[in-house]
C-alpha cells in the first residue's frame, strides 16, 4: 500500500494581475513536514514552489498514472484561483496569464479527470486558493458556489472556500511576516497534534478532519471551509493520530486499504444521458445496478443480446467515463446462462455493492457456502453443479466485493468481506496443487475434479474439516500404500514452502478417496483369505507324510548321560524357569508401554484422540480438550446442521458418560468448556449455543456422572452472536463481557457474583485479561483489574 502526495504552491507571479502571495512556500513546506513523518502521514511528497503550469500537469499526471487500487494520493493547491466567463474554475501558477487561462493555467477539469482515471483506491483534494480578480472598492467579491459541478466520482475535496487569509485595508495589502494560510495552519496543527482526530480512534479521517478545521478557521476569520465527497462511503484516513490509545490485546490498530472505503460509487446524472432497461430509464450506474439486481432474468438477457451488451458498452465507456467496470464482460459473448448471471453479479458488485450478494437468487454467507460444499462432497449433483460455477467464474471473488454483512467478520461494516475474498484465493491456490496430487493416484482412484473442487471448498469455510476424519484414520494398518502415503504426506516440514497447500491437498484426496481404499482393501483381504484355505490344506497332509516317514526311519540308540550331568541339566532348567516366571510381569509390562507409547505418537501424528485402550474415540463434530487440562476430554455427537445435540465425556482416557444438551441448544465451533479440576467430582460447565434466541447458555455437570445436571445459566449479555463468545477464567469464576461492563460467574454454583461498569467519562472497550489479583476490563486507554 503506498501513499503518495503532490504539493502546490504559487505565490509570484509574472502577471501583474495578480497580488503577490505572501505564504504558500510555508503552506507546502509546513504541510509537506507532516505528510511525511512516517509516525503522521507516512506520505512519499513531492513539492513543487512557483512552477511553470506544464510541469505542474506532467507531474500531476505521473502522480496520478500507474497507481494500484490499495494506494492513497493526496493532491494540494495553494495559490490564486480564478474563473473564466463561463464560470469554469482555474488554479495559478507562476507562468498564469489572467486573460489566457484555459493556456496558462491548470484547469480544475483536468486535475478531475487525472483523480477519475487513476487506480488509486484512496484520493483526496485540498484547495487553499481563493478568487482575487474580483476584488473592488476593497473588499473581496466571492462566489457562492467556488467548486459546485467541478467534483466528480471518487474522491474527496477539502476546500478553504472562497477568501484567502490575506488581510486588505482599501486597496492595499498589509504585509505581515510571512506564515501559513489559516486553513493550511490549521490542517496542519490538526494532524501534527492529533487534535484532529475527535473520534479517538487512532485515525483521522477525511470527515474528522473536515470539521476540525471549519470550526477552528470559522472562529478566527470569515471563512467557510467546504466539503465535497463524492463516490466515498467511508472516510478516508488522512493521517495517524498522535494520540493513539493504547494497544488492545487484538493488537496494533490495523492498517485498512484505501481500496476497502471506496464503496458505492455516486454519480452526477445531468452529465450523461440516461440508460433504458427494463423498459425504464436508469439515470446513473448505481441506478441501473439496482435495476438488475431486481431483474435477474432481464438482466441476463441482456449481457447474452449482442446489440444490447454493446450499447451498454458504449454507454459506460463513453458517456459515463468509468474505470472500475471490468471491460471484459461487456465485449465477450457470455457461453451460456451461467457465464450471464456470472457477468450480471460483477456488474452489480462494481456500482452497488451495499445490496446484498447473491447466488442463484439466495443471499450468500459462508453458512450457505459451507452447506453448498458439504452437500457437493457427499454427491448432490445439483450441489456438484452450483460449486463448479462458483469456481469456473469466480463468483466467490465476485460476491466478496460487496459489503460484509456478518457481525462475526473482522471486516467492519461498510467494507469488503475480507473472510469471503481470502477463501477465494487461498481456493483458486488449491485446486491446481491438489489436482496435481491426483496425477500421483492409482487411475482407478482418480476423483473427479467437481469433487474436488467441492471438497476443497468446504475445507477452506470450514476449519474443522482439515483435520483427518477419526473413521478415516482408524484401522490404517492394512489400508493401501497409496493411502496411507496421502495421510502421512499431511505431516509436512513448515519449512517446506507451501506446505499447508500441499497438507491441505492431501487431506481433501485422502476424504474423497478413502471409499476406495477401504474397497481395495477389502478385495485384498478376501484374495489372501482364498489363498491361505487352498494352500493351508495342502500343507497339512504333506506335514502328516513327513511325520509317517519320519516314524518309519529305524531310531538311533541314544546314550545315556551319566547322572552328574542329568543333574546340572535339570537345575539348570529349573533356575531358567524361575527366572522366566519372575521376569515375565516385567517384560510384559514393558512391551505393553511400549505398544502404547507407540499408538500415542502415532494418534498425535495423525491428530486423533484415545481412549485409555489405545482406541481412537469415536466422534461426529470431533474431539475437544480443556483449556485448562488435558485430562478431561468431550467427544462430540449426535451432529445436527447447526451443530452438534451431546458430548461424550472421557476422564483420562476413561468413558464416565454422556451429556445431552436441552432443547435447541447446540455446541458450535467457537463453544468452550472448564472443568474445576481434573477427577470425577469436578464441576464441568459447558457453553452451548441456542439459535433460536442467539445467545449462549452455561450447562454444568459433573465429570464422574455427566448425565447429572447441576445448574444452567442464560448468558443474555453477552454479544448475541455465534462465535463471539468471550471469556475469561479466574480461579473458581468465569468473567462475561456485558453491554457495559463485565460480570462475574461462579462455576461451582451458577450464580453471578458481582458485576462491574467503567467509571464515568470512561468508555468501556471489552473484557481484559487474567490477573494474579483478577480480571481485567478496559476502560479507554486503561486496563482496570477487578475481583470482586
Amino acid at each position: 500500500m503506498g501513499r503518495y502526495a503532490l504539493l502546490v504552491a504559487a505565490g509570484d507571479y509574472e502577471d501583474p494581475y495578480f497580488e503577490q502571495l505572501r505564504s504558500p512556500e510555508q503552506d507546502v513546506r509546513g504541510l509537506a513536514a507532516v505528510l511525511r513523518d512516517p509516525a503522521v502521514g507516512g506520505f512519499e511528497v513531492t513539492v513543487m514552489e512557483n512552477t511553470a503550469d506544464h510541469e505542474v500537469r506532467r507531474m500531476l499526471d505521473e502522480l496520478t498514472a500507474d497507481r494500484a487500487p490499495d494506494d492513497m494520493v493526496l493532491v494540494y493547491f495553494s495559490c490564486h484561483g480564478l474563473q473564466d466567463i463561463h464560470g469554469r474554475l482555474y488554479f495559478a501558477t507562476t507562468t498564469t496569464w489572467a486573460q489566457r487561462p484555459a493556456g496558462t493555467a491548470i484547469a480544475a477539469s483536468f486535475v478531475t479527470e487525472c483523480l477519475e482515471r487513476t487506480a488509486a483506491g484512496g484520493r483526496l483534494l485540498m484547495l487553499d486558493c481563493c478568487y482575487s480578480g474580483a476584488f473592488a472598492r476593497g473588499f473581496a467579491k466571492t462566489s457562492p458556489r467556488p467548486l459546485d459541478g467541478e467534483i466528480s466520482r471518487g474522491y474527496v475535496c477539502l476546500t478553504a472556500c472562497n477568501e484567502y487569509e490575506l488581510a486588505y485595508e482599501g486597496e492595499s495589502v498589509v504585509v505581515d511576516e510571512p506564515r501559513p494560510s489559516v486553513f493550511t495552519e490549521v490542517v496542519i496543527e490538526g494532524l501534527r497534534t492529533g487534535a484532529a482526530d475527535l473520534d479517538r480512534d487512532g485515525w483521522v479521517e477525511s470527515g474528522e478532519l473536515h470539521r476540525y478545521a471549519s470550526d477552528a478557521v470559522r472562529r478566527a476569520t470569515r471563512q467557510t471551509p467546504s466539503y465535497f465527497a463524492a463516490g466515498v462511503q467511508t472516510p478516508l484516513l488522512v493521517a495517524r493520530s498522535a494520540n493513539r490509545p493504547a494497544a488492545l490485546p487484538g493488537g496494533p490498530v490495523p492498517e485498512h486499504p484505501a481500496a476497502a472505503m471506496t464503496r458505492t460509487p455516486k454519480f452526477f446524472a445531468a452529465r450523461f444521458p440516461p440508460f433504458q432497461f427494463a423498459r425504464e430509464d436508469r439515470a446513473t450506474p448505481t441506478h441501473l445496478a439496482e435495476a438488475m439486481a431486481r431483474r435477474r432474468d432481464e438482466a441476463v438477457a441482456l449481457f447474452r443480446s449482442d446489440e444490447s451488451r454493446a450499447a451498454l458498452y458504449e454507454w459506460i465507456s463513453h458517456d459515463v467515463h468509468d474505470r472500475n467496470l471490468e471491460r471484459t464482460i461487456l465485449r465477450r459473448a457470455p457461453d451460456d446462462t451461467a457465464s450471464a448471471e456470472a457477468a450480471v453479479g460483477t456488474f452489480i458488485a462494481t456500482f452497488a455493492p451495499h445490496l446484498p450478494a447473491c447466488f442463484q437468487g439466495r443471499e450468500v454467507s459462508v453458512g450457505h457456502l459451507t452447506e453448498l460444499a458439504l452437500r457437493a462432497a457427499e454427491g448432490d449433483s445439483a450441489a456438484l453443479a452450483s460449486v463448479t460455477q462458483l469456481f469456473q467464474h469466480n463468483v466467490l471473488r465476485t460476491v466478496a466485493r460487496h459489503n460484509c454483512r456478518d457481525a462475526t467478520h473482522p471486516c467492519g461494516p461498510g467494507k469488503a468481506c475480507a473472510v469471503l475474498l481470502t477463501a477465494a484465493e487461498r481456493w483458486d491456490d488449491l485446486v491446481p496443487v491438489t489436482m496435481a496430487a491426483v496425477d500421483e493416484l492409482p487411475r482407478r482412484a482418480h476423483p473427479g475434479r467437481p469433487a474436488v473442487v467441492a471438497q476443497l471448498l468446504m475445507m477452506i469455510l470450514d476449519a474443522a474439516a482439515l483435520k483427518v476424519p477419526h473413521a478415516h484414520a482408524g484401522a490404517q494398518r492394512d489400508m493401501p500404500t497409496w493411502w496411507l502415503r496421502l495421510i502421512l504426506a499431511t505431516r509436512v516440514t513448515a519449512g517446506i514452502p507451501d506446505h499447508e497447500h500441499a497438507r491441505t491437498a492431501r487431506l481433501a484426496l485422502a476424504a474423497l478417496t478413502h471409499d476406495a481404499a477401504r474397497a481395495e482393501r477389502d478385495h485384498l483381504r478376501e484374495r489372501e483369505r482364498g489363498r491361505t484355505t487352498g494352500p493351508a490344506a495342502a500343507g497339512r497332509v504333506g506335514a502328516g507324510r513327513v511325520a509317517a516317514t519320519v516314524i518309519a526311519v529305524p531310531a538311533s540308540p541314544v546314550p545315556r548321560r551319566p547322572g552328574r550331568l542329568r543333574r546340572r541339566a535339570a537345575g539348570i532348567t529349573v533356575l531358567v524357569a524361575l527366572i522366566s516366571l519372575l521376569g515375565f510381569p516385567v517384560v510384559r509390562d514393558r512391551w505393553r508401554e511400549q505398544q502404547h507409547l507407540g499408538a500415542v505418537r502415532h494418534a498425535e501424528a495423525l491428530g486423533v484422540t484415545l481412549d485409555d485402550r489405545d482406541r481412537p474415540i469415536p466422534a461426529e463434530c470431533g474431539v475437544r480438550h480443556g483449556n485448562d487440562d488435558n485430562r478431561v476430554v468431550l467427544a462430540l455427537v449426535k451432529k445436527t446442521g447447526t451443530g452438534c445435540r451431546a458430548a461424550t465425556v472421557y476422564l483420562e482416557g476413561r468413558r464416565t458418560g454422556e451429556i445431552t444438551f436441552p432443547g435447541d441448544a447446540r455446541w458450535t465451533f467457537d463453544s468452550r468448556f472448564w472443568v474445576t479440576s481434573p477427577d470425577t467430582a469436578a464441576v464441568l460447565t459447558v457453553a452451548a449455543w441456542i439459535p433460536a434466541d442467539r445467545r449462549w447458555r452455561l450447562i454444568a455437570t459433573t465429570v464422574g456422572s455427566p448425565r447429572t445436571g447441576l445448574w444452567t445459566k442464560d448468558l443474555d449479555r453477552v454479544d448475541g452472536t455465534a462465535g463471539t463468545l468471550k471469556a475469561v477464567r479466574w480461579g473458581s469464576v468465569l468473567a462475561f463481557p456485558g453491554p457495559d461492563g463485565i460480570y462475574a460467574v461462579d462455576l461451582h454454583l451458577g450464580r453471578e457474583l458481582w458485576r462491574h461498569s467503567c467509571p464515568s467519562g470512561h468508555a468501556f472497550e471489552g473484557l481484559g485479561g487474567a490477573h494474579p489479583d483478577g480480571v481485567g476490563m478496559y476502560c479507554g486507554r486503561y486496563e482496570k483489574v477487578y475481583s470482586g
